[in-house]
């Protein structure tokens, strides 16, 4: 029914056909234009079309970064105090909330990636 509403494949195919026409020009206006109303349209998807440094630099970003890092250090607080049980609910709860996996190295570092 949302494809009938938005017409969202009418939608990707002018994405598609404005990205095929701003590959083909040299035109910095052009494709600046192109990037704008691209990124516009994806927005209006629900797509991200911006680069991964853009994303990692954005306050949101941060943030999350900022939540992770300090439930890792909480973390390894608990694990020094051996209260293994807040330990693992730590672990719990950033999977649960932040959706991400704590991997322990050697050394006592903790890394984590998105799942």
């Amino acid at each position: 029914a949302m494809d009938d509403d938005f017409n969202t494949s009418l939608a990707i195919t002018v994405m598609h056909e404005m990205a095929h026409e701003a590959r083909k020009t040299a035109d910095p206006g052009v494709l600046l234009d192109c990037g704008r109303k691209l990124k516009a349209f994806g927005g209006l998807l629900g797509v991200s079309l911006d680069t991964r440094e853009e994303t990692e630099s954005s306050p949101e970003y941060m943030a999350f970064v900022g939540r992770i890092e300090a439930g890792i250090r909480e973390r390894a607080e608990a694990r020094g105090r051996r209260d293994y049980k807040k330990a693992d609910e730590i672990r719990e709860r950033l999977t649960r909330e932040e959706k991400v996996i704590l991997s322990d190295l050697a050394g006592g570092k903790t890394t984590w990636r998105r799942i």
